[in-house]
Order: C-alpha cells, then sequence, then structure tokens
C-alpha cells in the first residue's frame, strides 16, 4: 500500500505557487510600466532581493488569515474578500515601512512610485486569482476519504466533516459489515476514487493483515478513526479509555524546561506590548468611562493551572451589575452589553488588561481558555478528563478557541475540550506561534461568526 501525498497539501501548494506567480507577475508588468523595456533587466536585479523578501512577508500575513485553507470562508458568500483586502492593505503598510529603511541602506533603490503602482496592479490580480481559487479549487481538490463501519468514532468523524466544509474532506460512506473481505472495500475505495480509508482500529488491524498481495496499489492511505480524528481533524477523541493513559504518559514526558522559557519570554513579551499600548488602554478607558456607568476595568475569577483561582482582567463591557442574578452566559446581542463593549468584544480589544496577567505569570499567550471556577466544578464532574486541561497554563488564544466558538452547553465544553487535548499532547514553540498569527484572523471575522461567549 503506497501512501500518497495529502491532497490538502497539494491545494496549500497551489495557492502558495499560484499567489507567487502573480506576485512576481505584478513586479514585472510595474517595471515594464515605470522604467520601459531597456532598462528592464538591471531594474529587476536590483528589486529581486527586498521584493523577494515581501513576498514572504506577504504569504505570512495571508496564512495568519487563513487564506491557505480552503472552505474558511463560504465563497458564493465572498467571505473570503475582507481578510483578502485587510491583507493587502496590512502588506502595504509593512512593505512601505520596509522598502523606506531599505532604501537608507542601499541609496540606489529608490521605492517611489513603485511600490504604490506595483500594489495597485497585484492587488487587481491577486483578487481575480483568488476568486478563480476560492470557486474551482474547492470543488476540484477537495479529498475523499472512504468511512467503513458503524462505531462511535466513524459516525462522529462523518458527522464533524459534514458539517465543518473547512477540513476540505469529503466523506465516502460504505454500508458494509465487518467481515467484509479486504478486497471488496478496496474495490469500493477505488470505484469512489478515494485517497484514504478509515476504519475502526479492529477493521484496521484485520484488514492490514488481510491485504490482499495481487491487487494494484491503488495509491490509496488507510487510517483507523482515532488516528485520523487526531492527525486530519486535529482532536482527541475522548469515548476511549485508552486515550486517557496515552495522554498522560505524553504530557508526562514533556521537558520541563520549555514551560520555563515559554512563561519567561511570555512575560517580556507581555511588558513591552503593555508599555506600547498605553495610548490605546487611555482611549479606551476614556470610551468605557464616558459612556456607561460603573468601573472601567472588570475582574472576573478564572480556573488556572492546576485548578488555582486568580482574578481575570478586561475593559468592562457590560452595564453594571449584569451579573446580579449569578453568573450565565452571555448570548448574541446581549441587552446587558453596552454600545461600546459591543465594539471592543467584537475587536477583541476587552482583553488588553490580560497583559498584567501574564506579567503576573497566571496567563499565557496560548493555552486552553480560562473558565470559570463555577463552571469548571459541574464540568469536572460531567466530562472525563476535563480535569487535564488545568495542567498548563491557560491563555488569551488557543487552539480550541480558533477551531470552536463560544459555547453555552456540555456538548459544547466537550467538543472543545477535544481540541484542547490535542493541544497539550501537541503542545510546542511552533504550534503556539501558528496559533497566535492565525488568532489575527479574528479581527476580520463577519459579526454573524462571533458567536456568544462569557460575561
Amino acid at each position: 500500500m503506497i501512501y500518497n501525498t495529502s491532497t490538502i497539501m497539494k491545494r496549500v501548494l497551489v495557492l502558495i505557487f499560484g499567489d507567487a506567480a502573480v506576485y512576481w507577475l505584478s513586479l514585472f508588468f510595474t517595471l515594464l510600466i515605470r522604467w520601459g523595456i531597456s532598462k528592464f533587466l538591471p531594474i529587476l536585479v536590483m528589486h529581486i532581493l527586498p521584493f523577494g523578501i515581501l513576498m514572504l512577508f506577504f504569504m505570512a500575513v495571508c496564512y495568519a488569515m487563513q487564506l491557505y485553507t480552503l472552505g474558511s470562508y463560504n465563497a458564493r458568500k465572498i467571505d473570503w474578500l475582507v481578510p483578502t483586502i485587510a491583507s493587502l492593505f496590512m502588506f502595504l503598510l509593512g512593505a512601505s515601512s520596509f522598502l523606506y529603511f531599505y532604501s537608507r541602506i542601499n541609496p540606489q533603490f529608490s521605492p517611489r512610485g513603485t511600490l504604490l503602482l506595483f500594489w495597485v496592479i497585484f492587488s487587481l490580480l491577486f483578487i481575480i486569482w483568488r476568486m478563480v481559487a476560492e470557486t474551482t479549487l474547492e470543488t476540484n481538490l477537495r479529498e475523499r476519504v472512504l468511512i467503513v463501519g458503524s462505531s462511535p468514532e466513524c459516525k462522529r468523524i462523518i458527522r464533524v466533516l459534514e458539517t465543518h466544509p473547512e477540513y476540505g474532506i469529503q466523506p465516502i460512506t460504505a454500508n458494509v459489515e465487518t467481515d467484509t473481505c479486504s478486497e471488496t472495500i478496496y474495490a469500493i475505495a477505488v470505484r469512489e476514487k478515494v485517497q484514504t480509508i478509515v476504519t475502526t482500529p479492529e477493521l484496521f488491524t484485520q484488514m492490514f493483515n488481510a491485504l490482499p498481495q495481487s491487487i494494484e496499489s491503488p495509491r490509496i492511505k488507510m487510517l483507523d478513526a482515532q488516528t485520523f480524528y487526531e492527525q486530519k481533524l486535529g482532536r482527541i477523541f475522548l469515548d476511549d479509555p485508552r486515550v486517557a493513559w496515552n495522554l498522560i504518559a505524553s504530557l508526562e514526558e514533556k521537558p520541563r524546561t520549555i514551560d520555563i522559557f515559554k512563561t519567561a519570554s511570555e512575560q517580556c513579551v507581555a511588558c513591552v506590548c503593555a508599555v506600547v499600548c498605553i495610548p490605546l488602554y487611555i482611549i479606551i478607558a476614556l470610551l468605557v468611562a464616558l459612556t456607561s456607568r460603573g468601573g472601567i476595568l472588570y475582574s472576573q475569577k478564572r480556573a488556572g493551572e492546576h485548578g488555582m483561582v486568580f482574578s481575570l482582567y478586561k475593559f468592562r463591557t457590560m452595564v453594571q451589575n449584569a451579573e446580579q442574578h449569578g453568573p450565565q452566559w452571555a448570548e448574541p446581542h446581549d441587552s446587558r452589553v453596552t454600545r461600546i463593549g459591543n465594539l471592543l468584544r467584537y475587536t477583541h480589544l476587552d482583553e488588553l488588561p490580560q497583559l498584567f496577567n501574564i506579567m503576573l505569570g497566571n496567563l499565557s499567550f496560548v493555552g486552553p481558555r480560562p473558565e470559570r471556577p463555577e463552571f469548571v466544578s459541574q464540568l469536572q464532574t460531567r466530562i472525563p478528563l476535563y480535569a487535564l486541561r488545568h495542567t498548563v497554563k491557560p491563555g488569551i488564544t488557543g487552539w480550541a478557541q480558533l477551531n470552536y466558538p463560544y459555547g453555552a452547553s456540555l456538548e459544547d465544553a466537550k467538543e472543545k475540550l477535544e481540541y484542547d487535548l490535542y493541544y497539550l499532547k501537541h503542545q510546542s514553540l511552533l504550534l503556539d506561534a501558528s496559533i497566535v498569527l492565525k488568532t489575527a484572523r479574528r479581527f476580520f471575522q463577519n459579526p454573524e461568526q462571533k458567536n456568544a461567549r462569557e460575561i
């Protein structure tokens, strides 16, 4: 059985190479228009290095906006257009700053006029290219996966894939019995043109041992349901008791030095960010004080690392005495939220005071969401392995926050825990950096995509 290159990776490569081609084509057009054919080659050589660096910067911005994840936006509603335009303007600001300093290092390089003309041409071509990509690649490059079996894991995978098209995976179900021969299952896979077969762990072993040697290699990958759930969906399946032992063992093997380095570096970064944001703190504080009665800051008890309770700080976004009847979940269009509070919540600027929580050492930039002790005590008794999420510091953002909206039910908490446990198992500085970059996309989400959250 030959393991083929992931279809998802193929989609990403198509987008990356397409973006690069449009980028350099735009630069060629710009230099030809501005300098003519006679000076084109020497001018092009002069522009390759600075614009090559800027291309990497632009791709990093696109990655942060999730423009390399097909299905994250509905092409029919052109939801992808907002983060695309935002990426182009962020690129213009970054490129202007970079080329200003670069021209001081290399006086022969003069970006005046070139950058603006390039940006206009590149923006037009890039939007046209992305319109084609979003409407064609989503259909033509979706990974087809054959789900064999009716176990809880398989049913869960089908439900997740059907409700989350952003994974770029099309589930194909096969109504076969557990004793069906491997040749029949492979014949179905070949007929349906799938790239991966997903089975229960028991059927996986049976099929692997009975794999016919005479069958022509269909280049199909085979995974058991739990492995597929973790590798492809970024989640840990909770309903298998073996998961707890494997997860606890992997957590015990993690070196403590990484946590110490992460805490120290985050405290330094938080201190710098807090100083830089002082003008923003003053503006927000004035807006909160002038638009509603009550304090400027709002503190709330949250459960942190090892279950220790700490005070989480935010700018106040609700009316005074919003919880006079006890803790409760916020709802969409909650009447308790003030006008300026809606803006702060939409931009997540209400969470800026949490930089002080990071400096105090009870919060991290990346980690599970810190929940309220009243809710934690209930969830720990009703959801298995829930206490494991408190083995690390909670975070302002995290894997679960990126992949699952705010929820207000037991089922929501369980699904979010699957993402939290995946983060615990695969925690690394690289994963943290990826989460921080992707969090930037939140600032460009539509209001409808911002679901209910806690107060």
